[in-house]
């Protein structure tokens, strides 16, 4: 680890906030590299920060999280027993409260929106400078997002290239899977049953099915109150009380049933 980038606010691809914590931060480092590991170790044995596990697997690095709550963790692409951009969508999207840094030899960009738009807090390279790593950590923690220059502008271009905040458009952390926002997507035009049924060569009865999971997920009783909350997501506010959240608005991805 040697050459680079420290953290920088990136505007716009997800809704940050700073986490809420007493004490060390803890934080989980999971990869493939046992050289990799031990000095992301070493740069990090300070006091404001608590290293609760280090790992090489990614479904010990998922368990791990499930268990003792770290308040970041450090996914290298590289891992056994999983994919390490799979296990890091994973954890950003089960451990809400878990701010999740991508760690790869190479600023590939696509890899990168992948990790962004799946709810990672930062995507960098390995040869970071080791003094720049705690910076990022905190930087993330804070609510700040953890990329390269090079990256910050990609995503922008990204931004620019985005539609409004509308149908397709949804955060990056949801509830809702990709189908049911397909339903809401759809719902939110006028819709109907049956419309949605041909649309997206469904029954209508699986329709009915999605929308009732909807509109349970959501807390709502209508269809119409569904659509207002569904907007309120796609802002990056909290649908019961208006005030921002964690994952703001990514386009679409397209998904099976």
């Amino acid at each position: 680890m040697q050459a680079t980038k420290a953290p920088c606010r990136t505007p716009g691809t997800v809704a940050l906030s700073p986490v809420s914590r007493t004490g060390p931060a803890r934080v989980l480092i999971a990869a493939a590299d046992p050289l990799v590991r031990r000095a992301l170790q070493s740069v990090l044995a300070a006091p404001e920060f608590e290293l609760v596990a280090e790992t090489a697997s990614g479904e010990e690095a998922l368990a791990i999280t499930r268990e003792r709550s770290p308040h970041v963790a450090l996914v290298d692409v590289i891992l056994e027993e999983g994919d390490g951009l799979e296990i890091a969508e994973r954890i950003a999207r089960e451990a809400r409260e878990t701010r999740v840094i991508v760690l790869a030899a190479t600023d590939d960009e696509d890899k990168a929106l992948r990790a962004l738009r799946a709810g990672a807090r930062g995507y960098l390279r390995k040869d970071i400078e080791l003094e720049a790593l705690p910076r990022a950590v905190n930087g993330v923690l804070a609510g700040e997002a953890a990329v390269s220059r090079h990256l910050t502008m990609r995503v922008i271009d990204e931004l620019r290239k985005a539609p409004a905040l509308g149908p397709g458009i949804r955060p990056t952390v949801s509830e809702l899977t990709p189908r049911e926002w397909q339903v809401l997507d759809l719902l939110t035009t006028g819709a109907s049953t049956a419309d949605i049924a041909v649309d997206l060569v469904l029954s209508p009865e699986t329709v009915l099915t999605h929308v009732k999971n909807i509109l349970k997920k959501l807390g709502v009783h209508s269809r119409r109150d569904a659509i207002l909350q569904a907007e309120r997501l796609r802002m990056g506010l909290d649908p019961l009380t208006g005030a921002p959240q964690d994952g703001g608005a990514a386009p679409p991805e397209r998904s099976g049933a």
